[in-house]
């Protein structure tokens, strides 16, 4: 193994950890996007790297095992060609789900007697019953989130894994994938 290009791995690797942790506390949906497309490079430039470490003949059966595990894992082989599509591609690879508010009713109707909101849009006041009156009316804020979407790569279409396909929740599934992978080159 090439310990100076193993190093490169592990910078990578910290790299796209840094960039994660970025996308779980930003505020701004369209610099997670940024963000998003920056983490999918240090991902990319992670296995790389890690190839390109692996010299002996046992180290490189071992990365091709490692890679062809990676295509298969439908997680994986959606962020590749994420990264390929916005590398590569022309089109968007995410979407921004705006924030909003949602009134919540169990009647199925809602009578809004006054709502008035501050000067930054924010509900100041809500007013209202659905079905009994002078019951409150639930109010819950449902926060924008980036999310990502189906990519073409090559022709193919590629949809986000089933369950995840909110931005921060698939980069911290990436950056554990990557750590387990590392600590298994480390034993090499």
């Amino acid at each position: 193994m090439n310990r100076g290009i193993f190093g490169q791995a592990e910078k990578r690797l910290g790299a796209a950890r840094k960039k994660a942790a970025e996308i779980k506390n930003s505020r701004s949906l369209d610099e997670i996007t940024e963000l998003w497309s920056e983490f999918l490079t240090e991902h990319s430039r992670f296995f790389n790297r890690l190839g390109n470490a692996m010299e002996a003949a046992s180290e490189k059966g071992w990365f091709d095992r490692a890679l062809a595990a990676r295509k298969t894992d439908k997680t994986m082989s959606y962020l590749m060609h994420a990264r390929n599509a916005d590398e590569h591609g022309h089109l968007t690879i995410t979407k921004i789900q705006p924030n909003g508010i949602a009134l919540g009713t169990p009647k199925g109707f809602l009578h809004i007697e006054k709502m008035t909101f501050d000067a930054k849009g924010h509900i100041k006041e809500l007013r209202g019953w659905d079905g009994a009156p002078g019951r409150k009316i639930p109010v819950l804020f449902v926060p924008g989130e980036v999310m990502a979407i189906n990519v073409m790569d090559r022709g193919q279409s590629y949809q986000p894994p089933e369950g995840i396909s909110s931005v921060p929740v698939l980069a911290t599934v990436a950056v554990d994938y990557l750590e387990s992978v590392l600590a298994a080159a480390r034993t090499l």
